[in-house]
């Protein structure tokens, strides 16, 4: 917020209200109508002719500065594309661990990667047919992808021998996008019987309650005529997580050295088992 705060104050005038637009996606179209292109902008700020685009990254990994970042090059030539009127659009990163310098971009800029983007996309062979692969888990199009449904069909087509080898391993990836596109067409349903409880004959959504107690200590304060502390406590399950998070804040380690210092303090008292395995691509 301090970051975002200079940045204001050294781009606009203090004199002229803002607009602000947060989380809003802006679009690219070919020949007008067809969209080629969108991105969503963490926050945008416009005064008259000039512009402020904020992209917010919380992560550890350092980004490339917003002059070339290629991230907020398009955010700013979307921006354009929405508000024609604009003269100039300054993209800045904010960032709890890495200062980086704003960019202004220009109109002429902001024009030519305009330009580059759409020679980009009118390379691309837009009446091919998809291809799956391991990238199909990025794919928010699982239903509506004619290759999903495809190799979907005819992984429902019983089969008489399992394959070994190479083939086995090029079969349990199209398992794994079977069992993906499954979950898309059972989360579509669910979410239409939450809205018409009969719309699908002989289905219905089903839930129970759960119960738990959040404070244990309150729980003890009631039983305690009844219970003893390690009555009680037999009846309880330690998060060793967040116990581990907790002893290593009250003696301020972080890291390798605090997981390091919490097993050998636990060592004899913390049981460990291995879980069942499960299939991963490696």
């Amino acid at each position: 917020m301090a970051q975002r705060g200079t940045i204001i104050a050294d781009r606009f005038s203090s004199n002229t209200p803002f607009k602000r637009i947060a989380e809003e996606r802006f679009w690219l179209h070919r020949d007008m109508f067809r969209p080629v292109l969108s991105g969503q902008v963490d926050e945008l700020l416009i005064q008259g002719e000039n512009a402020l685009l904020f992209d917010l990254k919380s992560g550890h990994d350092r980004m490339n500065e917003p002059v070339s970042n290629v991230q907020l090059r398009v955010y700013a030539m979307l921006v354009k594309v929405r508000w024609p009127e604009l003269e100039n659009i300054t993209a800045a990163v904010l960032s709890p661990h890495y200062s980086y310098t704003p960019h202004c971009f220009n109109a002429v800029e902001l024009e030519a990667i305009r330009d580059e983007i759409l020679a980009t996309l009118a390379t691309l062979d837009f009446q091919a047919a998809p291809l799956p692969g391991t990238h199909c888990k990025f794919c928010p199009a699982a239903m509506v992808c004619p290759a999903r449904r495809q190799e979907t069909a005819a992984l429902a087509v019983p089969i008489k021998e399992l394959p070994t080898g190479l083939d086995a391993a090029q079969f349990l990836e199209t398992v794994m996008r079977v069992e993906a596109v499954c979950e898309e067409i059972k989360a579509h349903y669910k979410a239409q019987l939450a809205a018409n409880p009969g719309c699908v004959p002989g289905w219905r959504l089903q839930s129970s309650i759960q119960h738990w107690i959040p404070h244990p200590h309150q729980a003890l304060e009631r039983l305690i005529e009844q219970f003893s502390v390690s009555d009680f406590l037999d009846c309880c399950t330690v998060k060793l997580a967040e116990l581990e998070t907790a002893w290593a804040k009250k003696n301020n380690l972080g890291g390798a050295q605090a997981k390091a210092g919490f097993d050998r303090l636990m060592e004899g008292v913390m049981l460990s088992k291995r879980t069942a395995p499960s299939l991963k691509a490696i």
